[in-house]
C-alpha cells in the first residue's frame, strides 16, 4: 500500500511516494527537540511554538544532504511532497508539550497525583500514550470537516500553515531555490546555536550573562 498525495504545483513532477522512512524519522527527531524546548519554554512562560516550520527548513537540509548518498532508504530524489512529510512528522511530534506544559501541571496542582513526579512515570506514560492515541484518532475522520469542508465555505486561511507551504515551494523552487534555502537554514541554525550556548553559559556566569539582558536593565531603571 503506498501513500497518495495532493499535487503540489504543476513545476515539480509528482513523486510516487513522498512517504519515505528519512522523511518520517527526520520529522520526529526534529519535533522531539521541538517539544523538549516547548516544554521547558511553556512551563516558564505558558506559551509554546509549533514545530512545522523548524521541521520544514531544517528537513529540507538534512534530507536534500542525504539525498545525495547512495544508502539504501536514505538517498534518491528529495522534492516538496516529502518536505511537508517532514514537517508533518516535525509538528506531530512537537505536539505532545500541551500534555505536559497545561494538563500535568494542573493535576499537579489539584492534588490528582504524587508529590513527585518521578513517583509517576508509569501515570505519565500511559497519559502521553492515551492522548496521542486519540489525538490520532480524531484527527483523521475532523481533517475532512473542518480542513477541507469548512475551511474551503468560510475561506479560511491557517497563516502558519500557509507560511510553511510558501517557504516549501520557495526552497523548492528551480534557479535559486536551493541556494536561498541554505541560507535560511543557516541563518536558523546560527541563532538556535547561539541561543543554546548562551542558555548554558548564563548557568555558569549567573552575575554576568544571564543578567546582560535588557529587559533586566529596563527593571532596574524603572525601580530607580
Amino acid at each position: 500500500m503506498t501513500f497518495k498525495s495532493t499535487h503540489a504545483d504543476r513545476v515539480h513532477s509528482e513523486e510516487i511516494n513522498p512517504l519515505t522512512l528519512r522523511a518520517v524519522v527526520t520529522g520526529i527527531v526534529l519535533g522531539s527537540l521541538v517539544n523538549a524546548s516547548n516544554v521547558y519554554l511553556g512551563l516558564k512562560t505558558g506559551f509554546t511554538f509549533g514545530a512545522s516550520m523548524f521541521g520544514a527548513i531544517f528537513g529540507y537540509g538534512i534530507c536534500k544532504l542525504l539525498s545525495k548518498s547512495n544508502i539504501p532508504l536514505l538517498g534518491g530524489p528529495f522534492g516538496p511532497q516529502e518536505n511537508s512529510i517532514v514537517q508533518a512528522a516535525a509538528t506531530g511530534a512537537g505536539g505532545l508539550s500541551g500534555l505536559f506544559v497545561a494538563a500535568l501541571p494542573a493535576m499537579y496542582q489539584l492534588g490528582l497525583l504524587s508529590e513527585q513526579p518521578r513517583d509517576d512515570f508509569a501515570r505519565i506514560i500511559t497519559l502521553t500514550l492515551v492522548c496521542s492515541f486519540f489525538g490520532l484518532f480524531f484527527a483523521v475522520p475532523l481533517r475532512k470537516f473542518f480542513i477541507i469542508q469548512v475551511a474551503r465555505e468560510l475561506r479560511l486561511i491557517y497563516p502558519s500553515s500557509t507560511a510553511t507551504a510558501m517557504t516549501i515551494r520557495s526552497m523548492h523552487a528551480a534557479g535559486t531555490g536551493s541556494a536561498e534555502a541554505m541560507k535560511k537554514l543557516k541563518a536558523l541554525l546560527g541563532t538556535f546555536t547561539a541561543a543554546i550556548v548562551h542558555r548554558v553559559a548564563s548557568y555558569y556566569a549567573v552575575g554576568i550573562l544571564y543578567d546582560w539582558h535588557i529587559f533586566t536593565w529596563f527593571f532596574i531603571w524603572v525601580r530607580h
